[in-house]
């Protein structure tokens, strides 16, 4: 008698999975192994593809130079809506009140073209979004236009987070 149960798997995997290969079918094509999402409420790092991850560490850096004077090599792209925006808003200044680059174009917006005088193709795009789910589909969409993309792992938290770390929060959000 033949075991089935790895059909089982695969299909509370796929379940699982499903609003995310809707949007990304090309996920459809990894092994298995790497499509089993343990924790429900995180995407796990393969979503987004490894040449694209920001780490915090990674935007600390790139922060510190901020600090520094020095001129940015990113801009950061809110992707979330006014409402959500409304709920927790991205920094704007750091402790020593240098300006942090950044501009609001709601993924919505995004796709239907409304940004094209507002995205420098000469610096990394570093997409953030709630929990990233926006920012994974506005990579691939940004990608195809030619554009430098990063994506914030960890999503408005972390970046609220790194930016209290780094600079104090001094009042300045």
């Amino acid at each position: 008698m033949k075991n089935f149960s790895h059909l089982k798997v695969l299909q509370r995997t796929y379940c699982t999975l499903y609003p995310l290969l809707r949007a990304r079918p090309q996920l459809l094509q990894l092994p298995l192994r790497q499509k089993i999402w343990i924790n429900k409420h995180t995407p796990p790092e393969w979503i987004y593809g490894e040449q694209e991850d920001l780490m915090n560490v990674e935007l600390a850096k790139s922060l510190d130079t901020l600090k520094q004077g020095e001129k940015a090599a990113f801009l950061i792209v809110d992707l979330r809506e006014e409402s959500e925006r409304d709920m927790m808003d991205l920094p704007k200044y750091t402790k020593n009140k240098v300006l942090i680059p950044r501009v609001n174009i709601p993924l919505e917006d995004l796709q239907m073209g409304y940004y094209p005088d507002k995205l420098p193709k000469d610096k990394y795009l570093i997409l953030v979004c709630n929990q990233g789910l926006k920012s994974g589909r506005a990579a691939d969409f940004l990608k195809r236009q030619g554009y430098y993309i990063k994506i914030l792992i960890g999503g408005i938290e972390t970046l609220d987070n790194l930016v209290d770390l780094q600079f104090g929060s001094g009042g300045y959000f």
